[in-house]
């Protein structure tokens, strides 16, 4: 799903000691949205159940891993 001509505005949000930028928050949920769309499209993922399925799991992490969004191995 693109959206080629959306513009965006950028906000910073302080929460206590915590702060984030929107726009950079937001990014990080349409490229999770993605990954998952395209997770969810390769055959040995449909029809799988996300809860309680460890398997499942550790393929979406070894898939965003292949991507080089996280690092490490995943917890079973």
């Amino acid at each position: 799903m693109a959206y080629e001509n959306i513009s965006y505005k950028s906000y910073c949000w302080s929460l206590g000691t915590t702060s984030f930028r929107t726009k950079n928050f937001s990014q990080n949920i349409e490229k999770q949205l993605e990954y998952l769309t395209e997770f969810w499209k390769e055959k040995e993922n449909q029809d799988q159940k996300w809860k309680k399925n460890n398997d499942l799991q550790s393929r979406y992490h070894d898939f965003i891993k292949a991507r080089g969004v996280v690092s490490g191995e995943a917890k079973k």
